[in-house]
């Protein structure tokens, strides 16, 4: 599971790639050039929004293992949430989000 709230402080210290595959490397890659080229935010999501929706088309990239859900998470529901990469750094932090049939999330930010 992802623990968005170590990262934010800085106490993440083990691999970055929790899933590593060629596929996953190459988006984050995108992302990160997309980040570098600087800009505010919204441009930086606007420039890699076609890897994001090219990686969510390729129904291949993702193992079982991060699409089951997660009946102890604490999230309810059975709502999983699986840690795919985390920058040493804290600034990126990407993972699968497995809402079981039948149920879902409230609208939260």
């Amino acid at each position: 599971m992802c623990d968005t709230a170590s990262l934010l402080h800085g106490h993440h210290h083990g691999p970055e790639f929790i899933l590593d595959t060629p596929v996953l490397r190459d988006f984050i890659g995108e992302v990160k050039a997309a980040i570098a080229a600087g800009g505010p935010v919204e441009e930086a999501i606007e420039r890699f929004k076609p890897a994001f929706s090219a990686l969510m088309e390729d129904q291949t990239w993702l193992p079982e293992e991060y699409m089951q859900d997660a009946p102890a998470s604490g999230m309810g529901n059975g709502i999983g949430q699986w840690a795919l990469y985390r920058a040493q750094d804290g600034s990126l932090c990407f993972f699968s989000l497995v809402v079981p049939p039948g149920q879902s999330t409230t609208i939260h930010d």
